[in-house]
């Protein structure tokens, strides 16, 4: 299999809150059941059930060939569980036959602890702006262990890594 080393960064996209990605791969990269290969992956910002076929959106998968409205209806749909227009991380692995697979990440950390301390954007020059209490971080963790390639980490691990991007944004930790 190898490491997967990006060959191109195309660039990053912004448009209001959605966020393109785009990465190709030196190599093709078999799946999971090993008959198809693929030939490369995008990263995407999207709304929860916002999905559509405007750009960014648009763009980014018609030039690799991905049905627009499948991906924009199965989004939509899968996006259900979370809150309408939270911003969620899809992955996206485009392979030969121009099929897709994706996975939905939640949110960024710092996303749930703006929103959890009511403040815009995180301290620059790490100064106390907000605090945020044990039980609020615990409550994060909770959603973040869902994710792909959290779950197998405990819990208190997740609290630490969530109480150290707290005190890098400036938002104090009550004991």
């Amino acid at each position: 299999m190898g490491v997967q080393i990006p060959r191109l960064l195309f660039g990053v996209s912004h448009t209001n809150s959605i966020r393109v990605y785009f990465v190709d791969f030196h190599f093709k990269k078999k799946n999971s059941d090993m008959t198809k290969l693929a030939i490369g992956s995008i990263k995407l910002i999207i709304p929860a059930g916002k999905a559509n076929p405007s750009p960014p959106v648009g763009p980014a998968l018609g030039q690799r060939g991905i049905p627009l409205m499948d991906f924009c209806k199965q989004f939509n749909e899968r996006s259900k569980v979370y809150k309408e227009g939270i911003p969620l991380r899809v992955k996206i692995t485009v392979f030969g036959d121009k099929t897709f697979t994706f996975i939905i990440k939640s949110c960024a950390t710092s996303y749930y602890l703006k929103q959890v301390c009511s403040v815009s954007q995180g301290s620059r020059d790490m100064a106390a702006i907000s605090s945020i209490s044990k039980e609020e971080i615990l409550a994060i963790a909770s959603i973040k262990k869902l994710d792909s390639g959290l779950e197998h980490l405990e819990l208190e691990t997740i609290c630490k890594m969530i109480a150290g991007t707290a005190r890098s944004m400036g938002i104090s930790i009550q004991l």
